[in-house]
């Protein structure tokens, strides 16, 4: 059987038969099942390949909004599925495991959810859609240019580390795959480029509480925090030993990190069948001759 998935307007209960759904509403208690059985869509993929498709979603997952894992947990099931005479899912036999996906770092700055959940959900599911389109246009990230993929891992390994100093190196490497900083560039070409990126996003973005005169000049700082967490040293783990004012500080490091890189990678993954991401050497041609900042990169 070759690679198949797809999304399914059915709750998880309606998957499997009354014995099976009851082995598992007892096996994780009322309230944990309450928060698995939303009425929302449900991703499945069976056959060859099936494992990479479970991680292709969870990545944009990630990639379109992170609030959304704040506000509904995802879980997965391995098991054995029926099909129906066209080959499609039509029930669950069986399930031998019922797991949350990978947990991803507690937040410090988030929005909590509204009081008209459907609503949210239904912004952040058009988000989804927006990252995961075009992945699935060409068949899984595992097909992506190498570049979007280092980038994407990077953004994925942000969100799992457990300290500061890791995560956010990890944001700003994601998004230095597609910057392309050249040798010797550093912080101040990291500055200049993540700032024709995000620059009104972060404005715009009421976490954010940079003024419009400092941001380059925090993203300069941001990329040598990066820099002294490369060499050994924990400048975020120094900072949140300051006080309120230090952990401010780390928040708004992370946040922005994790925003740009997020960003990015959502204008690369519209353009990855393009030949700018064929290799290292045409990415940074195109950054320093032929594509300008304020040509190429679209306000976002």
């Amino acid at each position: 059987m070759g690679e198949r998935c797809g999304f399914y307007k059915k709750r998880l209960s309606d998957w499997f038969d009354e014995g099976e759904l009851q082995t598992w509403q007892r096996a994780i208690g009322e309230l944990e099942w309450s928060e698995v059985d939303r009425d929302s869509p449900t991703f499945i993929a069976w056959g060859e390949g099936h494992r990479n498709r479970i991680f292709d979603v969870w990545n944009a997952v990630l990639l379109s909004d992170p609030s959304f894992r704040f506000h509904w947990r995802a879980w997965s099931v391995a098991g054995e599925v029926q099909l129906d005479s066209q080959g499609r899912p039509e029930q669950l036999l069986s399930a031998s495991r019922l797991n949350t996906q990978p947990e991803t770092f507690p937040r410090r700055l988030h929005r909590p959810p509204s009081a008209d959940w459907q609503s949210d959900y239904k912004r952040h599911w058009d988000r989804f859609l927006a990252a995961w389109e075009p992945v699935e246009a060409v068949g899984g990230f595992n097909e992506l240019p190498i570049l979007l993929r280092l980038a994407i891992n990077c953004h994925t390994r942000g969100w799992t580390s457990d300290t500061a100093d890791f995560r956010i190196p990890n944001f700003v490497r994601s998004a230095e795959a597609i910057l392309a900083i050249p040798r010797g560039g550093g912080a101040s070409e990291y500055a200049r480029r993540a700032s024709a990126v995000a620059f009104d996003s972060i404005l715009a973005d009421d976490l954010v509480t940079w003024e419009k005169s400092s941001v380059e000049g925090h993203l300069n700082q941001l990329y040598r925090h990066r820099n002294d967490c490369v060499h050994g040293k924990l400048p975020f783990h120094t900072l949140l030993g300051q006080g309120q004012s230090g952990e401010h500080e780390v928040e708004q490091y992370e946040y922005v990190a994790e925003l740009v890189s997020r960003h990015l990678i959502g204008w690369a993954l519209a353009r990855a069948e393009q030949q700018l991401f064929e290799s290292r050497d045409t990415l940074e041609r195109a950054w320093e001759q032929h594509c300008p900042p304020d040509q190429w990169l679209p306000a976002l």
